[in-house]
């Protein structure tokens, strides 16, 4: 019948070797190597063994009984270390917590919301291994337990659902209203010190200026020109300008002499409480910043990753309203509906009180 025959090839550009086990001309077992880590194939159907990799890459984790793998922008982050992260390892009744991050700011976001946590930077250990911990709402390894925090699942019932961002937190994590607890944003002296050495460098008024940060990654950008109107109205009223920005994609006037540089989210933060007023494209960014307590306006623009057609203004002001999380003073929070209220509108309620 053919009995077993075994095929051996190799990549050289992508460094692996092909080894093809064809049983009986029936089954098949494809095994892909590479340095870090084999590929089993089963007539076709990938199983991914992992023992290679776990040798390698779970002697980072070894030492704590929870690791949280984090796969989330600064929105779900934020409100995770903000609120619910003691409710996590309460829950499971962890000693040494670990949260394995997967951007810098992260980094910046536990050292001025809950610095006690331990990390591990997702730079440090191998992408497929992140994607099998990601892909598992739990995986347990000896005695760490890892959970993913925001998985597929979590992200698809909050929109299609179209749940409140809080109520989708607690049908998640099975934890309840009472169960949240508070901690507040304390900066780190050193990013204070930073970020007034970058700000003397650029001249920014201190004494009087407004923090307006007009980009999202959520959210679709708004009209350049309004930002343009809106810094030319307030520079009109004697208010200096502080552009928090960090891509090239919208166009400024720069006849209008605002402020820019690049701060990390902690120096962002520290800058911003110092400000009059602060003006945001509705973003992850702006959780961080609620705890600044400065009056702020909050623009939605339509949600980008679905159509609008599907997830509108109105279904993203209902499931991410910043005036629904606690604990925060939302008298300061004016949030504006731009497919309601036009750009000249949006900008006299903005300037009415200023």
């Amino acid at each position: 019948m053919g009995g077993v025959e075994t095929i051996t090839l190799r990549n050289s550009h992508k460094g692996r070797k092909y080894k093809l086990i064809i049983i009986f001309k029936i089954f098949s077992i494809k095994i892909i190597y590479n340095v870090k880590y084999k590929i089993y194939y089963l007539c076709n159907v990938k199983i991914r063994k992992i023992d290679e990799i776990k040798k390698q890459y779970l002697k980072h984790f070894q030492q704590y009984d929870i690791v949280y793998v984090v796969q989330s922008g600064s929105g779900e982050f934020y409100t995770m270390l903000t609120y619910f992260i003691d409710f996590l390892n309460k829950k499971y009744n962890t000693k040494n917590p670990c949260v394995l991050v997967i951007r810098k700011y992260h980094i910046d976001m536990i050292n001025s919301i809950y610095p006690k946590i331990s990390y591990i930077n997702k730079q440090n250990i191998d992408e497929n291994f992140y994607i099998f911990l990601s892909a598992r709402d739990e995986f347990i390894y000896e005695n760490t337990r890892f959970i993913t925090c925001f998985t597929t699942r979590f992200y698809n019932a909050r929109m299609h659902n179209i749940m409140n961002v809080f109520d989708c937190f607690y049908k998640h994590f099975d934890f309840s209203e009472k169960d949240l607890h508070f901690n507040r944003i304390k900066i780190p002296i050193i990013d204070e010190n930073n970020m007034l050495k970058k700000v003397a460098e650029i001249g920014l008024d201190l004494q009087k200026f407004i923090f307006i940060a007009p980009e999202a990654e959520s959210a679709r950008s708004y009209d350049g020109n309004f930002w343009n109107f809106l810094m030319a109205r307030f520079k009109s009223k004697g208010y200096d300008v502080f552009l928090n920005i960090v891509g090239e994609d919208l166009d400024f006037d720069k006849r209008l002499n605002y402020k820019t540089c690049q701060l990390t989210f902690n120096e962002a933060f520290a800058l911003a409480r110092l400000s009059k007023a602060i003006v945001s494209l509705r973003s992850g960014f702006i959780e961080f910043l609620s705890q600044t307590n400065v009056p702020t306006w909050i623009l939605y623009t339509p949600y980008c990753a679905l159509p609008p057609d599907y997830f509108d203004v109105y279904d993203w002001m209902y499931v991410f309203s910043l005036r629904t999380f606690p604990f925060i003073d939302v008298s300061k929070i004016i949030e504006i509906n731009t497919f309601e209220i036009s750009p000249l509108d949006s900008i006299n309620m903005i300037l009415k009180d200023m």
